[in-house]
């Protein structure tokens, strides 16, 4: 009995870790999450204002850029901190970077930025496609391979693939799945 569960569980995980998934929010570097504020603004919270990061922080410092990146969720109705919803893989973090720079506004503060498609300084917003290849845990959210990242302005049809976890400054909050 307990083999069948098991496997029922396992087949489930690997269906959900293989959909395709889209999602559209701020993007927020790792190094700024974990410090709780923003490098180049230290007075400002990370999960409160990212509409205030610069473009510079996240696109030039390299602790920034380093560190990788991830997608934050809309606040909770009475709430003014956004949820840490997915990781990006390798690649999306080089799509974001890409992404970044050819709408951040050069000489806007951002020196690898080309201003070729607009001209942003803060609050970088993507819409990223791909599929979850690591669950969330209790201190990282899921992981996403990513296939691409676009502008904000595309969205999601049908609206943003929520993800059953999203992270709070220092909790998870999940949704309750019922396997009948």
């Amino acid at each position: 009995m307990f083999s069948r569960l098991s496997s029922a569980l396992l087949l489930c995980t690997v269906g959900v870790m293989s959909d395709e998934i889209c999602f559209e929010g701020f993007v927020m570097d790792n190094f700024c999450i974990n410090r709780g504020t923003l490098l180049d603004a230290p007075s400002i919270t990370t999960l409160i204002n990212p509409d205030l990061h610069s473009l510079h922080c996240l696109l030039d410092v390299a602790q920034c850029t380093a560190s990788g990146y991830e997608l934050l969720s809309e606040p909770a109705e009475g709430s003014n901190t956004y949820g840490r919803a997915y990781r990006l893989d390798a690649t999306g973090n080089t799509l974001v970077l890409a992404h970044g720079r050819s709408i951040g506004m050069g000489g806007g503060g951002c020196t690898t930025c080309t201003g070729g498609t607009g001209n942003e300084t803060k609050g970088l917003r993507v819409t990223v496609k791909g599929k979850i290849t690591t669950p969330a845990t209790d201190s990282l959210p899921a992981t996403i391979a990513v296939s691409e990242v676009l502008s904000s302005d595309v969205g999601c049809v049908g609206g943003n693939t929520e993800p059953d976890v999203v992270l709070g400054a220092t909790s998870a909050f999940s949704k309750f799945v019922t396997i009948h």
